[in-house]
């Protein structure tokens, strides 16, 4: 869906377009600078606004192996996933090696990992800013890895079309509908406003990442961390 249409759908909830109008390109313009700040917050409280995409990588510069990096200084140098739904490696010929996923320790009780053969199955790791992909055998050098995976928002122009991970779009153009309503000088509706906080909500409970803090260990009174 281009963005544009996410920002003509908070428009018309506000009463400003009409049914099928579109808004002009320095309204579209104006509402996207309020929707990449609302998107701001929410990701500095710990909401990641995130869209699907399909990605696909060549073999890194140092070559395939068991274990690929991506990141800002990874083996492929790109922004990490937040998640990945589907993955698969592409031969030459076109043919796709679908990979399932396997966890860590299943990953380590592997007792070689350096066959070379198209991989089958895969576990992803997050830590910082990158994702390491660790698989169960060693791609052959002219395969290439294609991802389907949940990426983080970052400002965008109006005129790109992305595919908003699930509930997302519903939610953001109901929050941007509340944010664009006293810039028109319109009064908001109660229907509207209740769904916006609604939709919010639900994505927010399946989608919010604890803020966690270590216990300082000057309050822990037993080796159970039980502190007053």
């Amino acid at each position: 869906m281009l963005i544009s249409k996410t920002i003509d759908g908070a428009l018309r909830l506000i009463g400003v377009l009409a049914a099928g109008e579109e808004a002009s390109p320095e309204e579209h313009n104006d509402a996207l600078e309020r929707l990449n700040g609302m998107i701001d917050g929410f990701n500095l409280q710990g909401l990641t606004v995130s869209y699907l995409e399909e990605k696909s990588y060549l073999k890194p510069t140092a070559g395939w192996s068991g274990r690929v990096t991506i990141g800002p200084t990874g083996d492929i140098v790109d922004t990490a996933p937040i998640s990945v739904v589907s993955a698969f490696f592409r031969d030459p010929l076109g043919i796709d090696f679908k990979m399932t996923p396997f966890s860590i320790t299943q990953w380590s009780d592997q007792f070689y990992k350096g066959v070379i053969a198209p991989p089958m199955k895969y576990t992803v790791q997050h830590h910082g800013q990158s994702a390491t992909f660790q698989f169960d055998t060693v791609p052959f050098p002219s395969y290439e890895l294609h991802i389907m995976c949940k990426m983080p928002y970052t400002a965008k122009v109006a005129t790109d079309d992305i595919t908003w991970d699930y509930g997302f779009e519903e939610m953001l153009r109901y929050q941007l509908a509340v944010r664009l309503a006293p810039e028109y000088g319109v009064q908001l509706r109660q229907d509207v406003a209740v769904l916006a906080d609604e939709f919010l909500t639900r994505i927010k409970s399946h989608n919010m990442t604890p803020l966690v803090s270590n216990l300082d260990g000057a309050l822990q009174t037993s080796r159970r961390g039980w502190y007053d």
